[in-house]
C-alpha cells in the first residue's frame, strides 16, 4: 500500500480560524491538499478537492485532476472518493472522478449532493464506513453536522487523515485539554495525539511541496520512508 500527498494550492488563513483565541490580524499560510492511497487493485482518493476558490487568495492553484493527470494516475482509474464533509474545497473537482464510487456521510451528501455527475455511484453511510485496505470513514461531526475523519493502517501505526477537524497540528495538542473547542474536537485531540498509536495526516497543514504542487509520495508498506 503506498499513500501520497496531491497538494494542488496555498493560501493564508486568519489565526482565529485555525486556533482559539487567535488574532484576526494575523494569517497563517496554509495548504491545499487531498490524499491518495493505493494498492495494485484499487486508488482511493480521501477528498477529491476543488478547481475553483471564490473570494480566496490563491497560489499555485490548479485543479487536483490536472495534477494527478501530470502524474500518470488518471482520473478515470480512481476507484474510490471518500469525501470527509461537504464544503466545497473538498468536493468541488469529484465531478473528474466519474468511475469512482463516491463514500458520503448521509447528513453530508445532502449539502453537496450537486456536485456529483449524473449516474456516479455514491454509498452514503451514517457514523462508520469500512473500505478495502483497511481503511474506515468515521464520523465526527465537531466541523459540520456529519464530517469525516479516515483511519487506515501504516506500519505498526494507525494513520488518521483529519478532514478539517483541526486545520493544524499545532491544535491537537492545544484542544486535548478543552480550550473552548467544539466537544467532539477536544475527544478528537484526547484520542489521537498519542503518537504511539497514530500518525495524523492534516490536509491544510503546511508540510507538503511548498511553493509547487505534485503528488508526493510519504508512505509505502515495502519500504521504510
Amino acid at each position: 500500500m503506498k499513500l501520497y500527498a496531491v497538494k494542488y494550492a496555498e493560501s493564508v488563513f486568519g489565526e482565529n480560524h485555525i486556533f482559539k483565541g487567535g488574532d484576526p490580524e494575523v494569517l497563517l499560510p496554509i495548504h491545499f491538499v487531498i490524499f491518495l492511497i493505493e494498492d495494485e487493485k484499487r486508488r482511493i482518493l480521501i477528498d477529491a478537492g476543488c478547481d475553483t476558490m471564490p473570494g480566496w487568495d490563491m497560489r499555485h492553484f490548479e485543479s487536483p485532476s490536472v495534477i494527478l493527470e501530470r502524474a500518470g494516475i488518471p482520473c478515470d482509474s480512481i476507484t474510490d472518493v471518500v469525501l470527509t464533509h461537504f464544503h466545497h474545497d473538498h468536493v468541488e473537482a469529484v465531478k473528474y472522478f466519474k468511475n469512482a464510487v463516491a463514500h458520503i456521510q448521509k447528513d453530508e451528501y445532502e449539502l453537496c449532493k450537486g456536485y456529483f455527475p449524473e449516474g456516479m455511484k455514491i454509498e452514503t453511510f451514517t457514523d462508520k464506513k469500512e473500505l478495502p485496505l483497511g481503511i474506515k470513514a468515521i464520523k465526527i461531526g465537531a466541523h459540520s453536522v456529519g464530517s469525516c475523519i479516515v483511519e487506515f493502517p501504516i506500519g505498526d501505526k494507525t494513520g488518521v487523515i483529519s478532514g478539517d477537524e483541526v486545520y493544524s497540528k499545532k491544535v491537537i495538542d492545544i484542544a486535548k485539554n478543552g480550550n473552548g473547542y467544539h466537544p467532539r474536537t477536544v475527544e478528537f485531540a484526547k484520542k489521537y495525539s498519542d503518537s504511539e498509536k497514530y500518525k495524523v495526516f492534516v490536509m491544510h497543514e503546511p508540510e507538503y511541496l511548498d511553493g509547487t504542487n505534485g503528488v508526493m509520495l510519504i508512505y509505502d508498506s515495502n519500504e521504510k520512508l
